[in-house]
């Protein structure tokens, strides 16, 4: 017996409804200020943009002039700030609002979840939640490690240097990604070319949307493909949740869409590599102390800059809100910087040292309140696999610096190609 279909729930402008948090939005609206500048674009290496520093030893949330959209937005460093904004609900994913951003199109649509708020949001959440609880990631566990040794042997057998990222971190962290959300090797290379060209914000509007709405397509084609192969994937619990009437055709295609982010986790797996063999000491702490391989990807995660903005997805205000003194008024853009709260030293003692024996809160690279990313879980297995395997390997690897070519103009950072060597024994 299906269930009754469900409906989106309207959005507005920007909702006005009261919260639990204070039942009234009782802030009169801040004078208008001049905004500082955007986010620095084409940093070296993996180093921490200034404007992100400066917002976490700023003592009211900053405001930044961006070039597309409606009005300066706010950008929220500090770790306490980022957590309320990312956590009460006055702060909307689900708005019509011209967001105030560094790119000129607005790639996502009101039905993905990064456009959504509760209880849409949740909703369409639920519907995959199972492929990444913790009983289906322990299933993927010995795979995605033997994986990673078997790459990791096979690029020891070919000549030095290899490109880490070609050989070991791409087909590792490419292959989980696919594996998880149902593609098939048939579709992969396709649907890879388009998704990174309009996730890349190096292209114009129609170029980007072009590059979308080909991905849109082909996961469209693949749905109809896979209804009856259904598996324990993202697309097959979409395609039953359809069929149970709890999602629309539309939620469905934006919600695989988003979960096909292959470039997020390999940018993960090359920053946390490179900060593995550059770090001084850690590869020989963890392949002497296995067992720390789990915190040692929490700290790394905690450092590392992936993103490539203010990150953290724009919010806008539905009420005047008082964040860390400031008053921000209604309709404003307001980002929360998960790489600036993790160098928040109210938070973290000196926040910029690698300490894998750290006991401070939790990092926030992958977001927090109702958006925290729902892959979280299979971010932290495929980095565990890999950096087990690099750990557990005889060969003493070192990055060749002259040769790292890094990231530049789009939305993520890291290594594009990891030149390593190694000394047999």
């Amino acid at each position: 017996m299906t269930a009754s279909p469900q409906t989106s729930t309207p959005q507005t402008d920007v909702p006005q409804t009261d919260t639990p948090q204070t039942g009234t939005c009782p802030y009169a609206a801040a004078p208008a200020e001049d905004g500082i500048g955007a986010p620095a674009q084409g940093l070296e290496r993996l180093d921490f943009d200034p404007l992100l520093a400066a917002s976490v030893r700023h003592p009211t949330p900053m405001r930044m002039r961006l070039p597309y959209g409606e009005g300066p937005a706010w950008l929220a460093g500090k770790y306490a700030d980022v957590v309320k904004v990312t956590a009460d609900e006055r702060f909307r994913r689900g708005t019509r609002v011209d967001v105030a951003r560094m790119a000129p199109s607005l790639i996502a649509e009101d039905t993905w979840l990064t456009r959504t708020d509760p209880p849409d949001h949740t909703r369409l959440r639920s519907a995959v939640a199972a492929v990444f609880g913790a009983k289906a990631m322990e299933k993927r566990r010995a795979g995605a490690e033997r994986t990673a040794k078997d790459l990791l042997a096979k690029m020891l057998e070919r000549e030095r240097p290899a490109d880490l990222v070609a050989e070991v971190l791409k087909p590792l962290s490419d292959g989980l990604v696919h594996d998880v959300v149902g593609i098939p090797a048939s579709h992969r290379t396709r649907v890879i070319g388009w998704t990174r060209r309009f996730l890349s914000g190096a292209h114009d509007h129609d170029c980007t949307m072009t590059a979308k709405n080909a991905v849109i397509d082909n996961i469209a084609a693949l749905v109809e493909l896979r209804r009856n192969d259904l598996g324990d994937d993202v697309i097959s619990h979409l395609i039953r949740a359809e069929d149970d009437g709890l999602v629309t055709r539309g939620e469905l295609l934006g919600v695989a869409v988003q979960f096909h982010q292959f470039s997020a986790m390999r940018f993960s797996a090359a920053q946390v590599a490179y900060l593995l063999l550059t770090e001084e000491g850690l590869l020989g702490r963890l392949r002497a102390e296995p067992h720390m391989v789990p915190a040692a990807v929490e700290e790394l995660l905690r450092v590392m800059p992936i993103i490539g903005a203010a990150g953290g997805g724009p919010r806008v205000t539905s009420c005047a809100v008082e964040v860390g003194g400031s008053v921000i008024p209604p309709r404003s853009t307001v980002y929360s910087s998960y790489v600036a709260a993790n160098r928040d030293p109210a938070v973290y003692e000196d926040p910029d040292r690698v300490d894998i024996d750290r006991r401070a809160k939790r990092h926030l690279t992958f977001g927090y309140g109702p958006h925290h990313c729902p892959a979280a879980p299979l971010g932290r297995l495929a980095l565990q696999a890999l950096v087990g395997a690099l750990a557990e390997q005889p060969h003493a690897l070192s990055v060749v610096s002259e040769q790292v070519r890094w990231a530049s103009g789009g939305a993520f950072r890291g290594p594009v190609k990891l030149p390593v060597t190694w000394r047999s024994g």
